[in-house]
């Protein structure tokens, strides 16, 4: 189906039959011009158990320029699956207009459009989340799936920019303060978005302003709040990188993201200093940028490959950092604090 015909059609996909309302389970999935990768995506969940679980699919299309929306549209008459388009970009837009639109189950679980789950992911979601009925927030593992050819310096990479692998403990417990599950595989009861809770619309995927840690920054404000969340390693997800990621391009812009992100969900360096004496403060920071750069600088002339690599995704991860400090100190001095200052600044409270 054409691009024009999807931005011209009804916010749902009403003509599926096995649709009702007040599901058990609604699963958010949103995506972006990844047609065949969310192709594999939904094929999994076709071969999921839900025994006597009601469940409803809500694929938010955000603005996809390919083919995704034929691909939803094939998975009909396999799929409870509710269409929501946003044309405005950005993940977390996507998903605040489903929060906002769409009539969610008692358990709404976020996942992405790159991952495989093991058959009883939905039965483990539910059994977990009965037996726990104290608990709003829940996460779980997952596992990267690699290509078949070895990544060199992947061991080292990884201590820089955390891979999407999370195996948190061997058996169910609560998260320590400041430690929550990935983007990937985690849920929350309704109740909580009753309350208004949205995700921050200026972090997350971008199709040109990425800042990583969205999921985190929203789960972790929300563990301040005094909602603990509760791990489980048995509903288990695999997560598929894109060949694009694991390339040293992919990996400098993703260890620039990552910083980004951490800016967000770390203290301000010298937050007492920039309240009073802000010109100094920014004297300071550029002098964090300079040794950034210079860092930079010297990693380039490495005659090594391997450690050019390691250094220069080390430095953008850096520098990326140090970027959207200078963005959230802006901010602050203008009086525009906003839902991603928030557990920075409560940091330093």
């Amino acid at each position: 189906m054409p691009a024009a015909r999807a931005k011209n059609s009804p916010l749902y996909m009403r003509n599926f039959s096995t649709i009702k309302d007040n599901p058990d389970i609604s699963i958010l999935i949103a995506t972006y011009n990844r047609a065949e990768i969310l192709h594999e995506t939904l094929a999994s969940m076709v071969r999921l158990d839900r025994p006597g679980i009601h469940v409803e699919f809500v694929i938010i299309d955000n603005n996809s320029s390919d083919h995704t929306r034929r691909v939803i549209e094939s998975y009909q008459s396999n799929l409870p699956i509710r269409y929501v388009f946003q044309p405005r970009p950005g993940k977390n837009r996507a998903l605040n207009k489903a929060l906002d639109e769409v009539n969610l189950g008692k358990l709404v679980v976020f996942t992405d459009d790159d991952v495989l789950p093991r058959p009883d992911w939905l039965t483990v979601i539910h059994a977990v989340s009965d037996r726990h009925p104290e608990c709003y927030l829940f996460g779980s593992r997952v596992y990267q799936i690699m290509p078949e050819h070895p990544i060199p310096c992947w061991e080292q990479i990884k201590k820089i920019i955390p891979a999407a692998e999370h195996n948190y403990a061997p058996t169910e417990q609560l998260y320590q303060t400041g430690r929550c599950p990935l983007g990937a595989n985690f849920w929350v009861r309704r109740h909580l978005f009753e309350s208004g809770r949205r995700y921050d619309e200026t972090l997350g995927p971008h199709p040109t302003n990425r800042i990583s840690g969205s999921e985190s920054s929203f789960l972790l404000q929300l563990q301040q709040d005094g909602y603990p969340i509760l791990y489980t390693p048995r509903a288990i997800v695999g997560h598929r990188p894109h060949p694009a990621l694991l390339t040293p391009a992919g990996f400098r812009r993703r260890a620039w993201e990552w910083g980004r992100g951490q800016a967000h969900a770390q203290p301000l360096p010298a937050y007492p200093l920039l309240k009073q004496h802000p010109r100094l403060w920014r004297l300071l920071h550029s002098g964090r940028w300079l040794k950034g750069c210079l860092y930079y600088a010297g990693v380039l002339l490495q005659p090594r490959r391997d450690k050019r690599l390691i250094g220069s995704i080390r430095a953008h991860a850096y520098l990326g950092s140090n970027h959207e400090q200078r963005r959230l100190a802006d901010r602050i001095r203008a009086g525009q604090p906003d839902h991603a200052q928030n557990l920075s600044l409560l940091n330093h409270q």
